[in-house]
């Protein structure tokens, strides 16, 4: 099955639409509860001061 699913992936890939996204997000994703966690070099982001 390994060589057959990896050529086919991208194709699979491409058939998802942006529709499909958000459906599935729109059903599974809670924003409300959710939880932002940004990771990186502050200096190197240009990040200022985030309350931290």
């Amino acid at each position: 099955m390994g060589w057959v699913w990896i050529k086919k992936y991208p194709r699979l890939i491409r058939a998802v639409s942006r529709e499909d996204v958000l459906r599935v997000a729109r059903k599974y994703l809670r924003p409300e509860n959710s939880i932002l966690v940004v990771v990186a070099n502050r200096k190197m982001a240009d990040i200022e001061s985030l309350g931290a």
